[in-house]
């Protein structure tokens, strides 16, 4: 198992980057070559490092880091949601939602619950109009459930996020 990391310090303005073979137990600095340059981002793809920084990107060998082969991982991915409106709703609550176009949103899971953690069953009256490819809203008709707090949890790949929202009739 390898793991690439890196450490940024804004302070200095310098980043590092570090390298791992044991389930991250023990990390190993890999570049010097990087000083005074704040790494965004790293990735990997084919056999070359590629560190976003804050004068471009510089791409490296995996070879220099005695690095053979890299096993691709699910990485997480993109879903926010903005406040619901109204808020209180009385019939109807929306937000809108940006996802990562990697993963169709409808293959999603949407939850409902009260701040008890207890689901109801009102998925039936959720929906997702998509606006284009990467963003929609997320709309409830809460008619059907009492006065209260609920939680609607939309899980997009490896990304979960929750908003709440406060029925009030």
């Amino acid at each position: 198992f390898t793991v690439v990391s890196y450490e940024a310090n804004g302070i200095y303005n310098r980043s590092s980057l570090f390298f791992s073979n044991n389930n991250a137990e023990t990390w190993t600095k890999i570049s010097d070559g990087l000083p005074d340059k704040l790494i965004y981002d790293i990735i990997i793809k084919d056999d070359y490092l590629y560190a976003a920084t804050s004068v471009g990107i510089y791409r490296s060998p995996l070879a220099d880091y005695s690095i053979n082969s890299v096993t691709e991982t699910e990485i997480g991915n993109y879903l926010y949601f903005y406040e619901p409106y109204p808020n209180p709703a009385r019939t109807e609550a929306k937000a809108l939602i940006y996802w990562d176009m990697s993963r169709d949103i409808n293959e999603g899971e949407i939850t409902i619950s009260d701040v008890y953690g207890k689901e109801i069953n009102s998925t039936g009256n959720i929906r997702i109009e998509k606006r284009n490819a990467y963003s929609g809203h997320l709309i409830w008709n809460c008619s059907d459930v009492p006065s209260g707090i609920y939680l609607i949890k939309l899980t997009h790949g490896t990304t979960s996020q929750t908003l709440k929202v406060v029925v009030n009739k």
